[in-house]
């Protein structure tokens, strides 16, 4: 999708919640009408089609008096079948503007919506956004898949995150697509254990060694596609690289890769990129991995190719 919608729609909601805070916080009804539902829209997901979304879906949410239906479910309808029924993949719980998003029930939650088969459970106040991985057998904190607040990021960042609810990401065969996960992110990044490994990436930097005896590897560098269709293709391949990191947001990237970015120089990591070193003392093939395992932590899109240097 164009990233430029939806940072726009992302930048509204920011004013909204700083120009409309007190008339939003402590309620829910105006929170879903004024911050919830123009993000799910932008996202692809039409309040007003209950093929699309269905509201007070029927999943029993005992702990709420007198409320036992989940605020939103949304649904999937695989069109290349003309018997198909739509079928949820994730439900969102919806609380007033300025509440508390993790209480003591919401695991809870989480166990109704394992019962009925969905997949993912989304939370929000409006600007607080976390999604949760149902069947995940563990504790709470370590079901959470993408956590972000609209008024604490800049328009960019927010949209990038925002991605792991897009409708093609969360329908796709009625769950995430392998092209494009969620934002695995937190305030404390070691608090779920990090996506890369440094076994891996020692092979990886393996992988580059030196060429048979006698023969001489052809220089090469990266040709990078943002999300939004932008084209970073420096000949010096690590300064293609650096580039797109810093656009995708270093402390984002630094959160799903942590050690890609090191706060102290070292071997390894010798080249300054703001106030972190980053990993340098790797090949073209490497560094082309190193982005699309960004990618798939940050659930954007990037197109990584290497070419021979002009």
């Amino acid at each position: 999708m164009a990233l430029d919608g939806l940072q726009g729609v992302i930048e509204r909601l920011q004013d909204k919640i700083k120009t409309h805070h007190s008339y939003l916080s402590g309620h829910e009804t105006r929170t879903r009408q004024v911050l919830i539902d123009p993000l799910l829209q932008e996202l692809g997901w039409d309040v007003s089609d209950p093929e699309a979304v269905q509201l007070e879906y029927a999943v029993k949410l005992e702990y709420k008096k007198g409320k036992k239906w989940a605020d939103y479910t949304l649904m999937f309808k695989d069109e290349s079948r003309s018997d198909d029924d739509p079928k949820p993949v994730a439900v969102i719980e919806a609380k007033p503007l300025g509440s508390d998003l993790e209480d003591d029930k919401m695991i809870q939650v989480l166990n109704y919506a394992n019962r009925d088969g969905i997949k993912y459970m989304i939370v929000t106040d409006g600007d607080r956004w976390e999604m949760y991985e149902v069947f995940k057998p563990t504790v709470l904190e370590e079901r959470l898949l993408m956590r972000f607040q609209l008024s604490q990021q800049l328009p960019h960042r927010n949209a990038l995150q925002a991605l792991g609810m897009w409708k093609p990401n969360l329908a796709s065969d009625g769950g995430l697509s392998g092209a494009a996960e969620p934002v695995f992110t937190s305030s404390d990044s070691t608090s779920h254990g990090s996506i890369d490994k440094p076994d891996e990436e020692q092979a990886l930097d393996e992988e580059n060694g030196p060429p048979p005896k006698g023969r001489k590897k052809p220089p090469t560098c990266l040709v990078v596609t943002m999300p939004n269709g932008e084209k970073i293709d420096y000949d010096n391949a690590m300064k293609t690289f650096t580039e797109v990191i810093e656009k995708l947001g270093i402390n984002q990237v630094r959160r799903v890769y942590p050690s890609l970015l090191s706060t102290s120089e070292s071997r390894t990591h010798g080249y300054k990129i703001g106030q972190y070193y980053i990993r340098h003392r790797t090949g073209t093939k490497t560094k082309k991995r190193m982005l699309e395992k960004v990618a798939r932590g940050l659930g954007v899109q990037l197109q990584v190719e290497i070419v021979p240097k002009n």
